[in-house]
């Protein structure tokens, strides 16, 4: 049996993530998965390769009201990406990134 490999631990939370990829100027939604001080995982509409570098995702922590709320913005990229049946027929995937970028700021947010 494998151990957990993580550095850091996950916390499944639940959130509205935006995201633009590299070298892209649309912005585009996903659902947060999970998250720790090493990355997270989000839900997509569309496939991302393994590898592909994220500008930005984007998205507030719960806590201090909607305004008050801190908000964490990093550079990541793409380390796996699963197929998954949604609602319906439609398909989802299961991106997991790593943070390639999170400042000191936001790092302690997490």
């Amino acid at each position: 049996m494998k151990g957990d490999r993580r550095k850091y631990p996950r916390l499944k939370i639940p959130l509205e993530v935006e995201y633009q990829l590299e070298g892209d100027r649309l912005c585009q939604q996903a659902t947060l998965v999970d998250l720790s001080a090493g990355g997270l995982a989000m839900m997509t509409d569309d496939p991302l390769p393994t590898g592909r570098e994220l500008a930005f995702v984007r998205f507030k922590l719960p806590g201090g009201g909607d305004q008050d709320a801190p908000l964490v913005e990093a550079e990541t990229r793409v380390v796996r990406c699963y197929r998954r049946e949604g609602v319906g027929r439609r398909s989802e995937y299961l991106i997991g990134a790593e943070f390639t970028n999170l400042n000191a700021q936001d790092f302690a947010k997490l």
